[in-house]
């Protein structure tokens, strides 16, 4: 069952994953050599699988292998997860790739492997980019847009009962280009447009009765151009007596073509949008939602005016909105964009990992605006990088915790001061089964006695496979007469039947117990192993304490 759950993995490494995948094996100082590479690696590169078993120096150029070489020693040296990303050309293009670099430890607690995962961010970049591009576009025009209504002050006339212009400011006259006096006595309906002059009538009825509006119309100036301009009219009160009109135009012709450039803009962002193959959101000044693109619906299932008009946190996990909060907010008090992994509900009632990069937009006077939030769907590189982190401290046989996870949780015990025991047991003459059944029944018999082992234990206690047959059990809490209770425990689940591996199989075991309250982990084991050792020595299937003496 292992074996075919190990095969149909590699299955799924080689041909199954869109990302590059690459295992890489040290072999000595600064020396790396190729183990596997899947069919993505094979594609996107030159790289074919000859290359297995070759060192980096044999296959890359010096300038690539260089590079490489640091990053995979940087495993090597700091013992973690190394990411980064770079950029190459290839058919006279510029791509981008984010690689993750994860050690796989052997029974010794040595990187025997080093996993590297690419994926290719190229269109994420560029979409970012595009994305920022279109925003900074559309921020220059309102600008400009602002900036015209700031310089350029308004055009205003006054006119009697009779409709006859009686004054007028130079900005007017610039506007229509007459002169003031060529103004003066002209019937006011004569400036508008034909097709306009009705809307003018209606808007002075309103203004008469009380009612003060700003409408858009249409002038006609000196040379019968057509001017767009906006309208108010004022009634002028003196001595509580209406005796005018004021009339204010304000000349919006820039207004209109940058409202046009500004369509256009939001149209190429719309485009941007509506064929992303992440999420985008835009986010006002109240963190509400006021707008979420169509890949809603095909990422998460639900229509994207679900999202409109909700708070940021909508159909964010619990346990993530109150760090996706804190994060929001203070990139929009610094000022500065943020990243953030948190887990999203979909339409099925599951969650999916996405990765959410967010940029502030502030407006001239430092004042916060909006945000535009990119999010991505990373599920997979989640669960493989999971699977890769439970590989890395786990026995691969009984999923129990291998030594590496074992002597973790030993550092803790002994740095919390805990009251603790270590037993160590094997399987008596376990070469004798192995030898007269097979290995795929030594194997059965190493799962089952790992699993019996396991069901004797509390929540604090742990059960490791250190390799081969040998198992080690970390019990805290318990006094010595309880601990040697749980080795008799041991030997009586040993004792049931095993005929569901085979019939007539019987196996038992040697403990060797240690209650020595040492700080050095090393030497728990130590003792425990020399407890085992003497009983094996006292004829097995039993178990010994060890003692100073």
């Amino acid at each position: 069952m292992a074996r075919r759950i190990e095969s149909s993995f590699l299955n799924i490494l080689t041909y199954g994953l869109t990302d590059q995948i690459y295992a890489v094996r040290p072999v000595g100082n600064r020396q790396f050599v190729y183990d596997f590479l899947n069919k993505a690696a094979c594609i996107r590169t030159t790289l074919t699988e000859e290359v297995v078993g070759k060192n980096l120096s044999d296959v890359l150029s010096n300038k690539e292998a260089i590079y490489l070489i640091e990053k995979y020693q940087e495993v090597v040296d700091t013992n973690k997860v190394v990411k980064y990303r770079d950029s190459y050309r290839k058919d006279g293009g510029t791509f981008y790739s984010e690689t993750i670099l994860t050690p796989l430890y052997d029974q010794s607690d040595h990187i025997y492997l080093i996993v590297a995962a690419v994926k290719d961010v190229t269109d994420q970049i560029q979409a970012e980019r595009e994305l920022k591009q279109i925003w900074a576009e559309l921020n220059k025009s309102k600008k400009r847009y602002e900036s015209l209504f700031r310089n350029n002050p308004d055009a205003i006339l006054s006119f009697d009962f009779n409709r006859v212009i009686m004054n007028s400011n130079p900005q007017m006259a610039d506007l229509l280009n007459y002169t003031s006096v060529e103004l003066k006595g002209r019937q006011v309906s004569t400036i508008f447009d034909e097709h306009s002059v009705e809307g003018f009538n209606q808007l002075l009825t309103d203004a008469l009765n009380g009612e003060t509006k700003v409408s858009r119309t249409l002038l006609r100036d000196k040379g019968n151009k057509l001017i767009h301009v906006t309208v108010k009219l004022s009634p002028i009160v003196i001595n509580h007596e209406v005796e005018g009109i004021y009339a204010i135009f304000h000349d919006i012709s820039a207004q209109l073509k940058s409202e046009q450039r500004l369509y256009e803009s939001e149209e190429r962002l719309k485009v941007i949008a509506e064929n992303a193959n992440d999420l985008i959101t835009l986010l006002n000044h109240q963190g509400k939602i006021v707008y979420a693109s169509p890949s809603h619906k095909r990422i998460v299932g639900f229509n994207e005016q679900e999202y409109v008009n909700k708070i940021f946190l909508y159909n964010t996990h619990p346990d993530d909105q109150e760090n996706l909060n804190k994060i929001v907010t203070k990139s929009i008090k610094n000022g500065k964009p943020f990243t953030i992994e948190t887990r999203h509900i979909t339409n099925d009632e599951d969650y999916i990992w996405l990765e959410s990069k967010g940029t502030p937009v502030f407006d001239d006077l430092g004042l916060f605006k909006h945000m535009v939030v990119l999010s991505r769907d990373i599920t997979v590189q989640k669960n493989n990088q999971k699977k890769l982190e439970f590989d890395a401290m786990h026995d691969h046989l009984t999923d129990l915790p291998n030594r590496r996870l074992f002597k973790l949780h030993l550092n803790k015990a002994i740095n919390n001061n805990n009251q603790l025991a270590v037993l160590m047991a094997d399987i008596d003459d376990f070469k004798r089964i192995n030898d007269s059944f097979g290995h795929d029944v030594g194997d059965a018999v190493i799962r089952e006695f790992g699993k019996r082992m396991e069901q004797l234990l509390t929540e604090r206690d742990i059960v490791a496979r250190l390799g081969g047959d040998e198992f080690i059990m970390l019990v805290q809490g318990q006094t010595e007469k309880e601990v040697i209770h749980l080795a008799q425990e041991i030997k009586k689940r040993m004792d049931e039947d095993w005929k569901t591996i085979k019939d007539g199989l019987k196996v038992t075991a040697s403990i060797g117990i240690t209650m020595n309250q040492n700080s050095n982990p090393f030497e728990i084991m130590k003792q425990a192993d020399l407890a085992l050792y003497d009983s094996k020595k006292e004829g097995k299937d039993g178990f010994s304490i060890f003692s100073q003496g």
